[in-house]
């Protein structure tokens, strides 16, 4: 029920579907081509690497640097079975 529940949240298909475009991406990126806010981006990814569909990484050591984000193997799978339910139309 996790993958239900992380692709139920805001955002969230959409984010998947960016990210099977790109190697990494960092979550200021993600945001602005969301368009959405900080919280609900944020919201939306905690679900989805609790799912196991994106993993979370940070870009140095300090405590201020930038988080990026990857689709993992498992969510590029989800993806595409979203993409055939989507052509049921």
């Amino acid at each position: 029920m996790k993958i239900i529940k992380a692709l139920n949240k805001s955002k969230a298909i959409e984010i998947l579907q960016y990210l099977m475009n790109e190697d990494k991406s960092y979550f200021s990126e993600i945001v602005v081509i969301t368009h959405s806010n900080s919280s609900t981006t944020y919201r939306a990814l905690e679900c989805l690497n609790e799912a196991g569909l994106v993993s979370r990484c940070e870009d140095g050591v300090k405590r201020n640097d930038k988080v990026y984000y990857n689709i993992t193997n498992k969510g590029i799978k989800v993806m595409n079975l979203v993409k055939k339910i989507d052509d049921i139309d």
